[in-house]
């Protein structure tokens, strides 16, 4: 019984600020339209959440995304990328090292921008990679 009890404590203190890992299959349509409205990046009909992992409330929540962009879209998303202003913001400690699916190479990106919206921290690499277009996003409160 014991065991039961710390155990069933232990999942609902780990587990009450909802962090996940999302793949392409449970990379939802909501899930996508939260990275909009955090972002401030609205994405071309058609995108579609290749992976993300979100780390919840209490404290300090943030999400890392990569999102398939629309070959035929591309070019509206990287007109709307350059007119952002890019900030000089110095990050430490990006929990994108320890991400597999984190991959922008210095040669693939096209566009890369950092910046603050409402206060938050908001990274976006635009990546052509392999004939597909990939937006790399990070954002921190």
């Amino acid at each position: 019984m014991r065991i039961f009890f710390a155990s069933a404590v232990a999942f609902v203190v780990t587990g009450c600020g909802g962090n996940y890992s999302l793949d392409k299959k449970a990379f939802t349509a909501e899930k996508l339209k939260m990275v909009e409205q955090r972002t401030g990046v609205t994405f071309p009909a058609g995108s579609q959440g290749l992976n993300m992992f979100y780390k919840g409330e209490p404290m300090d929540p943030y999400f890392v995304a990569k999102i398939q962009i629309p070959q035929a879209s591309h070019e509206q998303l990287l007109k709307r990328i350059e007119q952002i202003r890019n900030e000089e913001i110095h990050v430490s400690g990006s929990v994108t090292t320890n991400l597999p699916w984190w991959t922008p190479s210095k040669e693939a990106t096209r566009m890369e921008r950092q910046f603050k919206l409402n206060g938050d921290y908001v990274h976006l690499v635009l990546c052509e990679e392999n004939d597909r277009w990939v937006l790399y996003l990070e954002w921190a409160t």
